[in-house]
């Protein structure tokens, strides 16, 4: 299995109907973007609260709801509609795991997971639509190592902290609340980074080898 970051250039978004939308994240401040299923529904987390009106006005956006707005940050919801960029870049066709990894200044990064054969037909169909994509990196991925590393670093974060406070102890010596004000975040978020961190260490015992 590997991984393969490349480059899109802002002179390709406004063919993929995809220009705003990575305005409106770079405006923000885009720290992470997940994609919860298959039907284009994903979860983005920003520095800076986007107004409602810049969402309304999104085309490519069916749908949005606001998880977390705090002055940390904000997370939230959205379904993509179907766009240009589902024919140009049909990476699915190639069981090519993918997703934004990076805003850049006049661009933003897409980070492909896959076999050798797998990530090369996706480029391939791309520059064949006449979308210009620039080669960043190809590595071998490696698995985790270790069970903790199947949590991102913000989910570690909380999880020790939830620990070292008496989260887990029984009874239970602290809660959401308390580690959201240790940690600057909203009750919220913390739960959600617990509940996800749970999951992916539970996995790890139960279905291991996933």
């Amino acid at each position: 299995m590997r991984e393969a970051i490349v480059r899109l250039h802002d002179w390709d978004l406004a063919s993929l109907e995809l220009d705003a939308v990575v305005d409106v994240l770079r405006a923000a401040g885009l720290q992470d973007v997940a994609e919860l299923d298959s039907e284009g529904v994903h979860q983005v987390r920003v520095a800076e609260p986007i107004p409602a009106a810049e969402l309304e006005r999104l085309d490519a956006i069916e749908w949005w709801e606001a998880v977390d707005e705090s002055q940390s940050g904000a997370t939230y919801l959205w379904k993509a509609r179907a766009s240009p960029c589902d024919e140009a870049c049909p990476l699915d066709e190639h069981s090519t795991a993918y997703e934004i990894s990076a805003v850049r200044e006049r661009g933003f990064d897409l980070t492909l997971v896959g076999s050798h054969d797998e990530i090369g037909r996706s480029i391939e169909r791309m520059l064949g639509a006449g979308v210009n994509v620039d080669l960043e990196r190809l590595s071998e991925l490696r698995g985790p190592t270790s069970t903790m590393d199947r949590l991102t670093d913000r989910q570690r974060e909380v999880l020790r902290t939830a620990h070292s406070l008496g989260y887990y102890d029984v009874p239970r010596r602290t809660s959401t609340e308390d580690l959201a004000e240790e940690l600057n975040l909203e009750p919220s978020t913390v739960s959600e980074h617990l509940q996800r961190a749970e999951r992916n260490l539970v996995d790890d015992v139960l279905v291991p080898g996933e």
